[in-house]
């Protein structure tokens, strides 16, 4: 754990909604929420993309610079996520005939954006020596967002799964 980048340890907490999705949601709606989270995965993914070519300097610069990076970052992440949230719902209504309501695609926005701003810190905390940090924020957001999944998704379906994910996101964002 100590060594693997930073997109790794996001894995299982990302993962928890769909888990919940496939116990209580029947089958169509469970492949409905997995394409559309999969391409909200690959929105965030977009933060690491850009910001992976500048670690090293990451790791020279002070914490007020590092505070800069991030809201630059978090800037980046205003610009692309609306268009970007378009063309997601483009493809799944042509591609996949996936209609989903704007709240849907808010929710997915908002899921999205939180990563942009965390994600120099989490490269802070690694260059700091400070992994395990990273790993116990990520891991109570895993908790979290199972408790809140095996709460929401009975009650609201795949619209709660999202609601649990994107509050956790703001849980980690607000730790981180």
């Amino acid at each position: 754990v100590e060594q693997a980048p930073p997109a790794l340890v996001f894995r299982l907490q990302s993962r928890i909604d769909l888990y919940s999705v496939s116990i209580f949601l029947p089958e169509r709606e469970v492949g409905q929420y997995q394409v559309f989270i999969n391409l909200m995965l690959y929105l965030q993914a977009m933060a690491n993309f850009v910001l992976t070519p500048f670690v090293k300097g990451l790791y020279r610069l002070d914490r007020d610079a590092l505070r800069r990076v991030s809201l630059r970052l978090l800037g980046l992440g205003l610009l692309l996520t609306p268009p970007a949230l378009f063309v997601v719902d483009w493809l799944l209504s042509r591609v996949y005939a996936i209609q989903l309501s704007p709240l849907y695609l808010a929710l997915g926005g908002l899921y999205v954006l939180p990563v942009y701003f965390y994600l120099p810190t989490i490269y802070a905390l690694y260059k700091a020596n400070r992994q395990n940090r990273v790993l116990w924020i990520n891991l109570s957001g895993a908790a979290l967002n199972l408790l809140l999944n095996l709460f929401l998704v009975p009650r609201r379906g795949a619209l709660g799964a999202l609601l649990a994910t994107t509050l956790v996101q703001w849980f980690v964002l607000a730790c981180y």
